[in-house]
């Protein structure tokens, strides 16, 4: 992938504000499978970079509710800003998004 750190660094920072603000359980899916089994930083970032299309959904670890889901698409020459195709329309997946593009 063309941009691969600063992809990574996009999505590092999106778990960073994540589980600063809240106490969060981080998951990828691809296609409903989940791809990750641990909440390890460096194991969720390998997981969303080992598939073309993955979701990371945001779930609140004490009501076990989803706090919203950013679908990732990883292209070769895509632009950091770029990988993030959809996410969900709420204040708290919103602002982790701009956040984290605007520190790219």
């Amino acid at each position: 992938m063309k941009h691969l750190m600063k992809s990574r660094a996009l999505i590092r920072s999106i778990l960073r504000d994540a589980r600063y603000t809240e106490s969060v359980v981080v998951l990828v899916e691809q296609d409903g499978d989940q791809l990750n089994e641990s909440q390890l930083e460096r194991d969720i970032l390998d997981a969303v970079f080992s598939v073309d299309e993955s979701q990371i959904v945001i779930v609140d670890l004490y009501t076990s509710r989803t706090l919203g889901t950013i679908s990732i698409v990883l292209d070769y020459d895509s632009e950091p800003c770029e990988i993030i195709q959809d996410y969900s329309a709420n204040d708290y997946i919103q602002n982790l998004v701009y956040k984290a593009e605007s520190k790219i």
